[in-house]
């Protein structure tokens, strides 16, 4: 696939610039949360870091929303060879955000086990593999979707899904992003990632909250987690769980 760095000009100008700016302040409202130390043992996040972390991600959102109003991305809903991946670099924050949302849903425990087959199979390619990118470059080459998609191939926690799979766009036929289609090595797939120093405050949230050593792969990271929170009260939901997520 095409270099991840391709040049934005619509994610330099004022509006985006703004929107980042925004999430930066609400990023660092959320990181300056006092008691998120205790948060683990109290199995519950302060309201403050949830209105702020929640205010980091709708900006978020937004800039990149600005972008592609800019920018002919071709993703559409269904279009889920992207979603055929483990991403990497997921955050202890996002982790947790995902699965107290998953903890509500009727069928966690079915995504549960899934997540851990996924999670396990990844596991043992990645100690026969060369390095983590080459086992993720054999993990796609298998087509095993996402255990959060849907029936029709959608994102059913698309309001919760981590930065990694977020920032991910493409500007080729989507198509293009399943590696075995004939014109993979040709897809141009830009990675709207936020600023390195927002990067560095979620991955210090993490550590405030006693869960940096989870591993930043998304099915080894949820799994890990649930492995520590699924045996008691999981906790409080942030606001934006109370919203439908299904897209």
């Amino acid at each position: 696939m095409t270099s991840n760095t391709i040049d934005l000009p619509a994610a330099r100008s004022p509006d985006a610039v703004s929107a980042l700016q925004a999430a930066a302040l609400a990023l660092y409202a959320a990181w300056s949360t006092r008691g998120l130390e205790l948060a683990m043992e109290k199995r519950s996040l302060p309201a403050q870091f949830n209105a702020s972390i929640n205010a980091f991600f709708d900006a978020y959102d937004e800039y990149i929303a600005i972008v592609e109003r800019a920018t002919p991305f071709q993703c559409r809903k269904g279009c889920s060879a992207c979603c055929h991946d483990n991403p990497r670099g997921a955050t202890a924050i996002e982790l947790l955000r995902l699965y107290v949302h998953l903890r509500q849903r009727a069928d966690y425990d079915r995504i549960r086990s899934d997540i851990k087959k996924s999670s396990d199979a990844f596991r043992k390619l990645a100690s026969n593999s060369r390095d983590l990118p080459q086992a993720q470059r054999l993990w796609k080459a298998r087509g095993r979707g996402c255990p959060m998609l849907d029936d029709e191939g959608r994102c059913s926690v698309y309001a919760f899904r981590p930065i990694p799979c977020r920032m991910f766009v493409s500007l080729t036929s989507p198509d293009w992003c399943d590696t075995t289609h004939p014109k993979a090595e040709s897809a141009v797939n830009p990675h709207l990632e936020p600023l390195p120093p927002m990067r560095r405050l979620l991955l210090e949230i993490g550590t405030r909250l006693g869960l940096a050593h989870l591993p930043t792969d998304l099915f080894g990271g949820l799994d890990a987690l649930a492995g520590l929170l699924d045996d008691g009260p999981f906790l409080l939901p942030t606001a934006a769980c109370e919203s439908p997520v299904s897209t």
